[in-house]
């Protein structure tokens, strides 16, 4: 009698799993009224077979740029007269998260703006933030890079900043270039019209 609590380093979705393959047949079978899963650092839906609720509770806190997703654990409440159905919510720990932004330079005619259009809800101590830089640029990446990281690093915890700009061409330019690029450019024209 009472209330039964599993707790498992279990991989519920790959039978052939290295981490403790486990079925539903599994679950039902351990009589169980919860069951906390282990090593998906994902926070799952939360389940249920038979009279048992399972699910992935996740991490409490993240621990790199793969885990953006919010963060924390459920709390229980079981009912003696019905524990098979406990109350179930999720209350979100830490004040630690890890923020991927990317940034379209091809969208800002100069740096200041750029810089100006980084959402204010990312700039928190709590904050490790890393912006991608794509789009092909015709701003400075380097000032860019400089001034986005002043303008933010006393205002988040770690800031990372990845240039995946392409280079920008200038089709004007090419019409009057002499180089084979030029010439180039000039046969393929009007095939791009």
């Amino acid at each position: 009698d009472g209330i039964v609590i599993g707790l498992f380093h279990s991989d519920i979705y790959d039978a052939r799993s290295n981490y403790m393959p486990m079925s539903k047949e599994d679950i039902l079978n351990l009589n169980a009224h919860y069951i906390a899963l282990g090593h998906i650092h994902k926070r799952s839906e939360v389940l249920d077979t038979g009279d048992c609720v399972y699910c992935y509770p996740g991490c409490l806190c993240p621990r790199d740029f793969g885990e953006t997703d919010e963060k924390g654990g459920y709390y229980l409440e079981f009912d003696s007269n019905k524990p098979s159905k406990p109350y179930i919510k999720f209350i979100p720990f830490g004040s630690i998260k890890y923020i991927v932004h990317e940034l379209n330079t091809e969208l800002y005619n100069n740096i200041t703006d750029a810089v100006n259009s980084l959402p204010a809800n990312m700039l928190d101590p709590g904050v490790n933030l890393r912006i991608k830089l794509i789009g092909a640029s015709r701003l400075d990446v380097g000032q860019l890079t400089d001034l986005i990281t002043s303008a933010v690093s006393d205002r988040v915890m770690q800031i990372q900043i990845i240039d995946a700009t392409e280079e920008a061409i200038d089709y004007l330019s090419l019409e009057n270039d002499k180089s084979v690029a030029g010439e180039f450019y000039r046969l393929l024209k009007p095939r791009l019209d």
